[in-house]
């Protein structure tokens, strides 16, 4: 009898631990190898772009934006990061005031509005640019300065142990490539520690790629879901403008079967804030660095 009741125990439990393993979902994970243009379609990650962050102060208004590494979309691979601002303009002003510290990237500067005397850090108009759309999944992202990632792994044709069909599983950067500075010359005036802040991220997500980027890559392309929002934002990120600044994760997203598209990821312009140190000695001039954002995956 004791037998017998050991026996039916043994069997009960190896019952229980089958189940719950046949219960527990296989884990997925999305893959894209870095550093192979061929199983990306034709472009190796991280993929990376640039935008150009100015302010000016009691400078010449026929001053041009330096040109920078700002590229635009190609269209060329699965996974690719297909915009991102090619300028963030903080305006021209008369004079810094260290009581009204912040500059906005639509041009002015915050609590202290009769300083401003462009919303363009090299005159005329303010450059940082906002997203026009009438896409109704993009409505939280609308009108807003915007980056966008394009996630098509599973229209891959070629796989392999280290790219598959899955969507998800990359991150989003970005970084200061150096102080805002008048030039590289020995005359160049430079402005330390000066933060680039971008509060409450939005983010959105679209199926319909091509309606957003209305580049011809994109056509055809389809996502089982239009209103799936895999992505995963930090709220609010401050870079530093310095020659040593660190790569600070803007968003990613977990592996999904079914929902690529395209990620959207955007901030009011006040939301976008450069913060110049208090104690700064700031000479007249148009000062500019540059941003760069890296798209990634981590996968060697």
């Amino acid at each position: 009898m004791k037998l017998t009741k050991i026996a039916s125990m043994v069997m009960t439990s190896a019952t229980v631990l089958s189940t719950v393993a046949a219960a527990t979902p296989a884990i997925i994970q999305a893959k894209t190898q870095e550093g192979n243009a061929k199983m990306n379609g034709g472009k190796a990650l991280p993929d990376t772009n640039h935008s150009t962050v100015g302010i000016g102060f009691s400078q010449d208004q026929d001053a041009k934006p330096d040109p920078n590494k700002h590229h635009d979309d190609d269209g060329v691979g699965y996974l690719r990061l297909q915009y991102v601002p090619a300028v963030l303009d903080f305006g021209s002003h008369t004079k810094f005031n260290p009581a009204a510290p912040i500059f906005t990237a639509a041009g002015t500067n915050l609590n202290n509005t009769t300083n401003d005397t462009n919303k363009g850090y090299a005159g005329a108009d303010n450059q940082t640019p906002k997203l026009t759309t009438a896409n109704p999944y993009l409505r939280g992202v609308n009108g807003k300065t915007w980056v966008t990632v394009v996630d098509k792994q599973n229209s891959r044709t070629d796989t392999d142990d280290k790219n598959n069909k899955i969507t998800g599983d990359w991150q989003l950067s970005v970084k200061a490539d150096g102080p805002l500075t008048t030039g590289s010359g020995a005359s160049a005036k430079t402005i330390t520690g000066a933060k680039l802040a971008f509060n409450n991220t939005a983010a959105g997500h679209t199926a319909n790629v091509f309606g957003l980027t209305q580049n011809v890559a994109d056509k055809g392309y389809t996502s089982n879901d239009d209103s799936i929002i895999d992505a995963i934002t930090t709220k609010n990120l401050t870079v530093n403008l310095a020659a040593d600044s660190t790569a600070v994760q803007v968003g990613t997203t977990v592996s999904v079967t079914s929902s690529g598209g395209a990620y959207v990821f955007a901030w009011d312009p006040s939301d976008i804030q450069l913060a110049l140190p208090t104690d700064a000695n700031i000479a007249a001039g148009t000062y500019t660095t540059s941003l760069t954002w890296t798209l990634s995956t981590g996968i060697k």
